[in-house]
């Protein structure tokens, strides 16, 4: 993409430096109409008044960023841009974790809740019931969790 810039940059350039060729001299003549007429060149059995050529553009006003600095600055540009495109997917995906998180410890405080007789399984696949305390605590980091996660 900045190579195409790049290019796009130099063919302006170069059509602007054309303009002040073209337009050298301009001439403006009355036909026996009556109709006022603008060209390049005079008309051989006509009188002519020659126009005043358009002032050359001032130096200074025109920017003086160079082709390399402008370069740059559009290459940080985009980078400022796929930063930003890399950042909104990373909170997009981090509000897809909350929201995950967030249904599953609501769906864990109702099983908590509603089952005081309920078991857990470990890494081994033994299952051991939990005693009251045990099931208030993971009531609590339930909710804990809703808090955390929940909007």
């Amino acid at each position: 993409m900045p190579i195409f810039l790049l290019l796009t940059f130099i063919a302006m350039l170069f059509m602007s430096l054309a303009v002040p060729i073209a337009a050298d001299s301009a001439y403006k003549w009355v036909d026996e109409k009556g109709v006022t007429h603008y060209s390049q060149r005079p008309p051989p059995d006509r009188e002519t008044k020659k126009m005043a050529s358009p002032p050359a553009p001032d130096k200074l006003k025109m920017p003086a960023e160079s082709l390399n600095m402008r370069l740059e600055r559009l290459e940080q540009e985009q980078a400022a841009r796929e930063r930003a495109a890399k950042q909104q997917a990373q909170e997009e995906k981090q509000q897809a974790a909350r929201k995950h998180n967030c249904e599953a410890a609501r769906k864990n405080l109702t099983l908590y809740k509603g089952n005081p007789r309920l078991r857990i399984g470990d890494s081994s696949g033994n299952y051991t019931r939990l005693n009251e305390k045990e099931r208030h605590a993971h009531i609590t980091e339930a909710k804990q969790q809703i808090e955390e996660n929940c909007d």
